[in-house]
């Protein structure tokens, strides 16, 4: 056999260009499945009527059957429907209960008021309020993630209370608060994990009390 790999002794040719392009439209139906949108067919259509034309006054243009291959391509590129905004959790925040008033403090997580004997003096606190923040798409509903919320005492090294929350509407700026209430937890290090599959979120708060 010659060396060119020929039979015959002659260069193999290169497949045309239309045999090349002329599968791409049917491509790109197949990767999606089926699911071509209305719009992209008539988008297709008008664009078709374009070319063709085009193709009549200059038979030097890019051969038909790829610029189409090509647009349907594109077209069902476009309709395919974004992937969804996970929901994920954006922080977490402790508030003390503050038992002479009723009322609950500032997150002391950002703004630590000091956390010596919270259970006597101004705060008063023996119990507090677990808000973990979490981040969605705006204006929607999501019932497919799960968040899961663990609490524990990192001095006794023991899981204090947990909680999976499932169900998610957010407003307009994208947000919605989920919460735990834990009691006589007040004098222990603790940690806060919030969990999704997409990864975790820990705070700890050491509180600690004495003479």
């Amino acid at each position: 056999m010659p060396p060119n790999g020929s039979a015959q002794g002659q260069p193999i040719a290169a497949p045309s260009s239309d045999a090349a392009c002329a599968g791409i439209g049917a491509t790109a139906r197949i990767a999606m499945g089926g699911r071509t949108k209305n719009r992209c067919r008539d988008i297709a259509r008008f664009m078709t009527s374009i070319v063709q034309a085009r193709e009549r006054e200059s038979p030097d243009m890019v051969t038909f059957n790829c610029r189409i291959g090509l647009l349907v391509a594109a077209c069902c590129v476009f309709a395919m429907p974004a992937a969804a905004q996970q929901s994920q959790v954006e922080s977490i925040r402790v508030h003390l209960f503050k038992e002479n008033t009723g009322t609950l403090s500032d997150d002391i997580v950002t703004n630590n008021p000091g956390l010596w004997n919270v259970i006597i003096g101004d705060n008063q606190a023996e119990s507090f309020l677990v808000s973990v923040v979490i981040s969605g798409k705006p204006d929607s509903y999501d019932d497919k993630r799960i968040v899961v919320v663990s609490v524990f005492d990192d001095d006794k090294k023991k899981l204090v209370a947990k909680r999976s929350f499932r169900g998610f509407l957010f407003g307009k700026e994208g947000r919605t608060y989920k919460a735990m209430f834990i009691e006589h937890l007040t004098c222990s290090r603790v940690r806060i994990v919030a969990r999704t599959r997409a990864g975790e979120k820990s705070e700890t708060v050491t509180f600690r009390c004495g003479e």
